[in-house]
């Protein structure tokens, strides 16, 4: 099946979001997560992540709950300690290890968002465009580069490709978008979602 063709009478449209756990961030990404939530929430699509109820992934959540949507968070056994699991939303999935959660995130969804994180965030990015790469995922990859925050990052992939570590291939194994709007219009354009206006 492709891509393109997921908008789909039997399935229900997927999400995964990957973003921080961290609550030491300036309110305005913390107010985009949640804003984030809100609208897939609003679309009836459904949210895969990381299963906390700390920093992005808490108001992520939060945003998809108080619109109503489905929200599956799924966390390693060892992280539920650590990123305070969520026993607010739909369903939680506990499995044994990092690589299970991300396999797992990966199948249950079609698209795959990444907002601002710290290193296991950017680990997620860089696996599943790896994984995209060896032919393991086809999943549809929006990188949001919110208040230039991945600007950095943007530039060291690029300069892997320059100097020959990376396939100029490799550039269209994601899309890079400035603002939460801009990935939502990928989105519908995917889903084949009309305006909610």
């Amino acid at each position: 099946m492709a891509l393109s063709d997921i908008s789909m009478n039997n399935i229900i449209p997927s999400v995964v979001v990957y973003c921080a756990s961290s609550n030491k961030v300036e309110n305005k990404f913390l107010e985009a997560a949640e804003f984030l939530g809100k609208s897939l929430a609003r679309r009836r699509i459904k949210i895969i992540y990381g299963g906390g109820k700390v920093g992005l992934m808490g108001h992520l959540a939060k945003g998809a709950i108080k619109a109503g949507g489905k929200i599956i968070g799924i966390i390693p056994e060892f992280m539920i300690p650590l990123e305070l699991a969520n026993d607010e939303i739909t369903e939680l999935i506990v499995v044994d290890n990092m690589h299970q959660r991300q396999s797992l995130m990966i199948e249950k969804s079609q698209i795959a968002i990444v907002l601002p994180g710290g290193s296991g965030t950017m680990l997620e990015f860089l696996e599943l465009i790896s994984w995209k790469r060896l032919g393991l995922a086809i999943n549809k990859v929006i990188l949001i580069n919110l208040f230039g925050y991945y600007d950095e990052l943007i530039k060291m992939l690029n300069k892997s490709i320059s100097s020959g570590f990376m396939s100029p291939e490799y550039i269209s194994l994601w899309d890079t978008v400035p603002d939460i709007e801009s990935a939502l219009e990928i989105v519908d354009s995917i889903f084949k979602i009309n305006s909610l206006e």
